[in-house]
């Protein structure tokens, strides 16, 4: 390749002593070698930073810093912690739970180097079940789609109706994310806002490789989106939704976002979450023009019917059926 771009990565770990080790070797398996590492344990309980300790221990000649925080943060503040202390031209966000697969820097940064002014690449992934069964995020169809939006400009939009990018894949130019402040630290997760500011005002790139691998499991953070009645994540999509609302410029991107905003407040009714899903109708009502769902949907947080019981069963057959559809 051309010259050998410095990529850093910030490991964030919580809780994730089994497979932080994997995590970690899997850097140093790239065969890619002008890499930082900064290894961020976010006040885990278990023994994750012992094993974090004992990894840097045998890895003495590696370029590697540990931030040992004795309490936990939320994701994007952990985060911010390690891109003040990055140096290089490169940014992988990398969870103490994933592994990149073999080749995913190379290829990634060859793409970015081809697209100088994108803001960042994007790959497939390997999705890994407790079960041990592999499948990939996106289907073949899915990758022409994701083509055509960016070559046609609308992956802004499309981000905003339900988000093609596999997030975890996702390697940043350091500069830009810099320059917009990193991650929005009032929320508590990051890819959805993130990747929303960077599409709006920058060109991105899919590198057709699978550069990660995703362990699905029920301790995984994202696992908890809907949760009943007490969602932590939900009142941050809220203020994602209401920053959409603000930077969008023509009706088709209000209209994804209407597609997203009802598609948040189904799963906010269905999980009691209603503080949230009244938020999330102020901003559908400010759009035209308005569907029918909205007054359904409406009806449904006024008369806030409690239908947290059953919707665990309802996502479980859905997660089970999307394996196999």
């Amino acid at each position: 390749m051309g010259s050998l771009a410095k990529v850093s990565i910030i490991c964030t770990v919580f809780n994730q002593a089994d497979f932080v080790e994997e995590a970690l070797d899997a850097v140093l398996n790239q065969g890619y070698y002008n890499i930082e590492l900064i290894i961020i344990d976010n006040g885990s309980q278990d023994s994750s930073k012992e094993k974090i300790k004992n990894w840097i221990t045998n890895k003495e000649k590696f370029e590697c810093r540990f931030i040992d925080l004795p309490e936990s943060l939320n994701y994007c503040q952990a985060f911010n912690l390690g891109l003040k202390q990055i140096s290089g031209d490169y940014i992988i966000d990398l969870s103490g739970d994933d592994q990149l697969c073999e080749g995913h820097i190379e290829q990634s940064i060859l793409a970015l180097q081809k697209s100088p002014n994108a803001a960042f690449s994007f790959s497939d992934a390997k999705l890994l079940d407790e079960a041990g069964k592999i499948r990939s995020y996106y289907k073949r169809e899915q990758v022409s789609d994701l083509k055509k939006f960016i070559e046609n400009g609308s992956l802004y939009q499309e981000v905003i109706k339900g988000n093609p990018i596999s997030a975890v894949t996702v390697i940043f130019d350091s500069k830009i994310l810099k320059e917009l402040g990193g991650y929005d630290e009032t929320l508590i997760y990051e890819d959805f806002d993130i990747l929303v500011r960077l599409t709006r005002h920058y060109p991105a790139v899919f590198s057709d490789h699978q550069g990660v691998i995703k362990r699905i499991h029920p301790q995984a953070f994202s696992a908890n989106q809907y949760l009943s009645r007490n969602s932590s994540m939900l009142p941050s999509t809220v203020k994602v939704c209401q920053k959409i609302k603000f930077m969008n410029q023509t009706q088709e991107e209000d209209q994804a976002l209407l597609s997203r905003v009802l598609f948040e407040c189904k799963h906010a009714i269905w999980s009691a979450n209603f503080e949230s899903a009244d938020e999330l109708l102020k901003i559908a009502t400010s759009i035209k023009p308005r569907p029918m769902k909205v007054l359904i949907y409406q009806f449904f947080a006024k008369i806030r019917l409690d239908f947290s019981w059953f919707y665990p069963t309802i996502t479980s057959i859905k997660s089970s059926l999307r394996k196999y559809f």
